[in-house]
């Protein structure tokens, strides 16, 4: 636990110098923290494309290739419930994960987050 808190407040003073920029340009804290939560669900949406695409090739594709030598046919069951489960604990998480940390620049002036960094 103590290292995912440390690495979470890196975080958030990593993030802090960017915050007070996006606010110093015109953003009120509201935009500035939804670009924060739409830069995790680009993330998390981008990675569930890509990781179950490649997942289910790599298993179909051995699943075959087991098939050749058990001569058994081959039939595709995918555990969406499990994949749905996922999808959106991963989404949660996300949208979480990024309004807490960008919550805790909104009380601080502009001025402030930007000597942060």
């Amino acid at each position: 636990r103590a290292s995912l808190w440390m690495s979470f407040q890196q975080n958030v003073r990593e993030n802090a110098w960017e915050f007070g920029v996006l606010r110093a340009v015109g953003l009120s804290g509201f935009q500035a923290v939804m670009l924060y939560v739409y830069e995790a669900l680009a993330l998390v949406i981008t990675s569930l494309i890509l990781g179950s695409g490649v997942g289910i090739l790599i298993a179909v594709s051995l699943t075959l290739q087991m098939g050749l030598f058990t001569e058994m046919p081959f039939e595709f069951q995918f555990p969406t419930d499990l994949f749905l489960t996922m999808t959106f604990m991963s989404l949660f998480v996300a949208v979480v994960g990024s309004v807490l940390p960008a919550r805790s620049f909104l009380k601080r002036s502009v001025s402030e987050a930007i000597r942060m960094a």
